[in-house]
């Protein structure tokens, strides 16, 4: 693959399906402004390396294995805008270590986005979360340490369902 990098114009609002997918020349950081609505499914499916990913502040919707295959990426932060995360969306990015999570306006998170994230071991959720959706980190299994802030009152069904390396809870 020969792309390696990618900027997008403030006009551009939607990242379709398979635009980016297999694109193994993407190097560094992968920047998504905040004009960015919606990241479609397999959107960057086996980027293998992009090694960060700054998610723009009005993303909305990220489709199903939209970053799927994307190993090298370390730290991820869900940015409050978001409020659907699809099927695998981060599924097999193997170096993942770090979440922050501050979706508060999240309705669907599918219960195996984090698929094969066996190195995911610390979530920070966001000052202003208010709910922990249903099976939200189910089967994250390398998860050892969550933080959970005051605001949130309500965690769902299953919401760390096989999530047995846990050992910290603040």
């Amino acid at each position: 693959s020969c792309l390696m990098s990618v900027s997008f114009s403030p006009a551009v609002d939607t990242i379709g399906s398979y635009a980016f997918s297999g694109c193994s020349g993407l190097i560094g950081l992968l920047d998504i402004p905040n004009t960015m609505t919606r990241i479609e499914s397999y959107a960057f499916q086996n980027c293998n390396s992009i090694s960060s990913l700054r998610l723009g502040n009005s993303v909305t919707y990220i489709g199903s294995n939209a970053f799927y295959g994307c190993s090298m990426i370390h730290e991820l932060t869900i940015p409050n805008s978001v409020i659907t995360i699809g099927s695998n969306a981060f599924g097999n990015c193997r170096q993942l270590r770090v979440v922050n999570y501050n979706a508060t306006n999240c309705l669907y998170m599918a219960s195996d986005v984090w698929t094969n994230c066996n190195l995911f071991t610390i979530l920070n959720i966001g000052d202003n979360v208010t709910n922990i959706l249903s099976q939200a980190f189910f089967n994250c299994s390398g998860l050892t340490s969550v933080v959970i802030p005051n605001s949130v009152t309500e965690i769902g069904w299953a919401a760390f369902r096989y999530c047995n390396g846990i050992r910290t809870v603040t």
